[in-house]
């Protein structure tokens, strides 16, 4: 035998014997993890959320965990006024909105929504979460979009295309005034307004309602109606 069969044979031997006692002492490595159903996953979430940064820039913010520490994954986009005239009326000028992923099974729906502002009123907040968080849902079930990811870039865009009807969602929440246009006619304009009997909430218990909406967004409708209840009960 020459010397370079001589050291292909000891070289296969090696290799074989490696393998053998990584098998007995269970050292085997570990398999790569399947891909999550539909499309989800956080590797493709941060795809999504990175497209959505490219295409709004500073309207788009994202708070993810760190190293083992993956889920939630917050991505906030700060909606301005669309340039319309349905929307130009209002004295509200922008509407921001949090899509929160809690997971990475995508089947299972882990997702809720949150609006972070203090120029809205509690049950505003609550009504505009629920009414987007229950089309992420809806959307994400829909057959025609497996395989398609979290749709945040399509959900952002659905917000903008609803945000009128989002900001005016609870009549009891929105005042109008006189307003005088250029051309000197008279139009009415509308305005988001906090109750005074919200504001007069016991200042901590606000703060803490408030805190626990913003680290808990799953619970961020319950508190709602906690708050709801306190505007609204009579006070000693």
């Amino acid at each position: 035998m020459d010397v370079k069969a001589a050291m292909e044979a000891r070289k296969k031997k090696m290799e074989e014997a490696a393998a053998a006692a990584a098998q007995s002492e269970g050292g085997q490595p570990e398999p790569e993890p399947a891909p999550a159903a539909g499309g989800g996953g956080r590797k493709a979430l941060l795809a999504e959320i990175e497209k959505a940064a490219a295409k709004w820039g500073d309207q788009v913010q994202v708070v993810k965990g760190g190293k083992g520490e993956p889920w939630p994954v917050y991505v906030t986009r700060t909606i301005p006024q669309p340039d319309k005239e349905t929307a130009s009326v209002w004295d509200v000028f922008e509407l921001p909105i949090t899509l929160v992923v809690e997971g990475s099974d995508i089947e299972a729906l882990p997702v809720s929504v949150t609006v972070p502002t203090d120029d809205f009123p509690m049950e505003l907040k609550a009504a505009i979460a629920e009414a987007v968080e229950r089309k992420w849902k809806a959307t994400l079930k829909d057959p025609r979009a497996k395989g398609k990811g979290w749709l945040i870039e399509m959900m952002f865009k659905q917000v903008e295309k609803t945000w009128v009807d989002l900001v005016g969602l609870v009549p009891g929440c929105v005042d109008t005034y006189q307003a005088v246009a250029a051309d000197g006619s008279t139009y009415q304009r509308k305005v988001v307004v906090i109750r005074q009997e919200e504001e007069e909430i016991d200042p901590e218990i606000l703060e803490q309602q408030v805190r626990i909406c913003r680290d808990h967004p799953g619970a961020f409708r319950r508190n709602a109606a906690a708050l709801l209840y306190l505007s609204t009960s009579p006070r000693g």
